[in-house]
């Protein structure tokens, strides 16, 4: 849906804006100064940083923990 921003809301109050861009590749920005990049690798999967393979990524925002796995 290239360059349409998306706002999510986190259950607790804390807010997330998500940015389409390119087709592919998302930027997750906290509300608060935390900052974020998830690279979509097909769809459905997430990892932290462009990597390959299969790898569990566990990110810590703002007191929450989120793991992200690229299953495949």
């Amino acid at each position: 849906i290239g360059g349409e921003h998306f706002t999510l809301t986190q259950i607790g109050g804390k807010r997330f804006t998500l940015t389409q861009i390119g087709g592919e590749h998302f930027k997750l920005t906290q509300i608060g100064g935390e900052y974020f990049t998830l690279i979509q690798i097909s769809g459905e999967h997430f990892t932290h940083t462009q990597i390959g393979g299969e790898y569990f990524t566990l990110i810590h925002i703002g007191g929450e923990h989120f793991l992200l796995t690229q299953i495949g």
